[in-house]
């Protein structure tokens, strides 16, 4: 009942307090029950470097805290030249000796981050509150001490283009797929990871993406995160993704990636190096299909002959007549076999095209690039069937100044993964010209497109 009443006169006294400045000041506790404490890891940090700034209140454990926030930095403790924020998983209750009293301590962390150089200052951070001690009630007023700093600028020495203070940096990549060799026109997707402690999020800049020889370079979005950390403050994270499309045939270096940076607790300028690759650019994987096609065929025909010899093997005492007739019609049921697939794939091939050229045309008319570029793929393919098409690099050849221009679009929208929108009317109308300008060419039994015969040839 008696804290009740206790609680009630303190509001009571509280706002007497906030209306009567001059009441705070005579109040002001002097008898060291409450104090506070600003501590920093470095006073000579580097501009934009991070500083760790430790905040701890002491308070007499035999105090009752009826009415008591936990001061904060704030302007105008902080001047404008430092970007201040507290680190939230950081708050540490705990007792500790000091001046030979013992005190209830509760700590806070701060990360600060200078924007000039020279000389900088932080505090005091100032205590309001009251408290309940021996039974009566004291209202406290109480401030820290300052830091004062020293912010060195950037050394001449540094050599890198952008600014990158950090305690330490660790690197990481994949590419994908991962072998060493790839087909021309398929992607590979090369990812970099950076993790720097001491610095926050934006603060690792996105990797510049040079030409590459004999690919084409699409930097895709790059994603930004911060962690917290309760020894070494914020982490920033970076990871960026860069589409690499092959162009040409052939051996290529993918060239190693370098980032100077400084490492503020050895006090020197660092690199650090996202190792280089070499690859091997293919022509297509159709020669990887038919050999396996080949060999599963090759290896069906061994398995029949080795089953036949079986057979002759076992019936040496049966009528040589009787094997002849058997072997025949083996002989014939294979041709049958063959001259049926043959003719089935003929009538299919029509239809399959024309089907193809429908679904390849609905995908542009609906801007949906991915569905376009596979159903453009499948219509050449049916149209040009012996020259393994596996990618928009393979049509090149077959195709007029402008569908080629549509394709190289097409082709930038998919790899870069852009939000910018993609308007397939253009690739749709270049492409019905081309299919009724080379439509004439089809053989009216197979549905195959026939080569074009020289000028010459007409009339001769």
């Amino acid at each position: 009942m008696k804290q009740y009443l206790l609680l009630i006169i303190l509001l009571v006294l509280s706002s007497f307090s906030v209306a009567d400045e001059s009441r705070k000041i005579i109040s002001s506790d002097g008898d060291g029950t409450i104090f506070i404490e600003l501590e920093a890891d470095t006073l000579n940090p580097y501009l934009q470097a991070q500083t760790l700034i430790t905040l701890r209140l002491y308070r007499d454990p035999n105090s009752y805290d009826a009415a008591m926030s936990f001061p904060d930095l704030s302007d105008p403790v902080v001047g404008e030249n430092v970007v201040l924020r507290s680190i939230d998983i950081n708050e540490r209750r705990y007792k500790q000796f000091k001046n030979e009293q013992l005190y209830t301590v509760t700590e806070r962390q701060y990360v600060a981050y200078p924007e000039q150089s020279g000389s900088m200052t932080i505090g005091p951070s100032i205590f309001k509150g009251h408290i309940v001690q021996g039974g009566t009630i004291k209202f406290v007023l109480t401030e820290s001490n300052i830091l004062e700093f020293n912010v060195r600028p950037i050394p001449e020495t540094y050599t890198g283009n952008i600014w990158i203070p950090a305690r330490s940096i660790e690197l990481y990549q994949d590419f994908q797929p991962t072998g060493d060799s790839i087909d021309i026109g398929k992607p590979i997707s090369r990812n970099l990871f950076i993790s720097a402690t001491g610095l926050g999020s934006g603060h690792i800049p996105s990797i510049n993406s040079e030409e590459i020889p004999g690919f084409r370079v699409y930097p895709r979005q790059t994603k930004h995160e911060e962690l917290e950390h309760a020894e070494s403050g914020l982490i920033a994270v970076m990871q960026q993704e860069v589409a690499l499309v092959p162009t040409a045939v052939g051996k290529f270096e993918i060239p190693e990636l370098t980032v100077p940076w400084w490492n503020t607790l050895k006090d020197m300028e660092e690199l650090a190096i996202f190792p280089g690759k070499t690859i091997s650019i293919l022509p297509e994987n159709a020669n990887a299909e038919e050999d396996s096609k080949s060999g599963y065929e090759d290896n069906q025909d061994t398995s029949l002959m080795s089953g036949y010899t079986s057979f002759i093997n076992q019936s040496k005492e049966r009528n040589y007549f009787f094997i002849l007739i058997i072997s025949l019609l083996i002989i014939f049921f294979m041709i049958g076999v063959f001259l049926s697939k043959r003719t089935g794939s003929f009538s299919r091939t029509w239809h399959s095209k024309n089907k193809l050229l429908k679904q390849a045309l609905s995908a542009c008319y609906r801007n949906d690039a991915d569905q376009a570029r596979i159903f453009i793929i499948g219509y050449f393919t049916e149209c040009y069937p012996d020259s393994h098409i596996r990618s928009l690099k393979d049509i090149e050849k077959y195709t007029n100044s402008e569908l080629l221009a549509e394709f190289i679009k097409l082709e930038s929208v998919l790899y870069s993964k852009s939000n910018e929108a993609w308007n397939g009317n253009i690739l749709a109308k270049h492409l019905k010209a081309w299919h009724a300008g080379n439509n004439s060419m089809i053989n009216s039994r197979t549905g195959v497109f026939l080569p074009k015969l020289h000028p010459l040839s007409y009339g001769e």
